[in-house]
């Protein structure tokens, strides 16, 4: 009886051990992929962040140069022209400005609408200060300035994008997948479309 007794004893404190240990691999395997899934959404946000510090210095860059081709478009006349020393500082503003703005924007997907945008608008301000008739880089001016509205209002649309993602980034797989398909993107030239 006693023996009988021991064994059934021993039996339990198998079992209670058993338990003890799955439940030692299930406490592991929760925490592994808890600090799997923070770290997972610690990438994201850090990422998302990144795009919006991106857009930000790119559209404070890109409003900088076109504030300085504006100055530029406004003296633009025969006698401006002709004096370099007027110009120099106007021109070195532009081009300081164009640069830092190229730098960030080559940071951007190459499929990115903002950068298409951009790429067009750093184009018409870099084509402003070049050599030619003033009629005709005031007509070229006139007509192209929009470009630089137009790509602060892209930038604009991708900042939106990566704050969206930075709001799904704790989300489900499909809610982020969404989000990541509202992208700001360009069709493919070969498209057709």
């Amino acid at each position: 009886m006693v023996d009988a007794l021991l064994c059934a004893a021993v039996d339990i404190a198998l079992i209670v051990a058993a338990i003890a240990a799955l439940a030692a691999v299930l406490a592991a395997l929760v925490q592994r992929t808890g600090t799997a899934y923070a770290a997972g959404v610690g990438a994201r946000q850090k990422t998302a962040e990144a795009g919006i510090e991106l857009c930000d210095r790119l559209a404070e860059h890109l409003a900088e140069a076109g504030q300085s081709a504006n100055g530029y478009g406004l003296e633009l006349n025969e006698e401006f022209l002709k004096d370099w020393d007027a110009r120099r500082g106007l021109v070195h503003q532009i081009l300081t400005a164009h640069g830092r703005a190229f730098a960030v924007m080559a940071a951007l997907p190459k499929d990115s609408e903002a950068r298409v945008r951009v790429q067009r608008a750093l184009d018409v301000i870099a084509a402003l200060p070049s050599e030619g008739e003033t009629s005709d880089l005031l007509a070229a001016w006139s007509r192209d300035r929009n470009a630089i509205p137009e790509a602060l209002d892209a930038i604009g649309r991708e900042r939106a994008y990566h704050f969206r993602r930075l709001e799904a980034s704790a989300r489900n797989p499909s809610e982020r997948q969404w989000v990541e398909r509202t992208a700001p993107r360009i069709a493919p030239p070969d498209s057709g479309t």
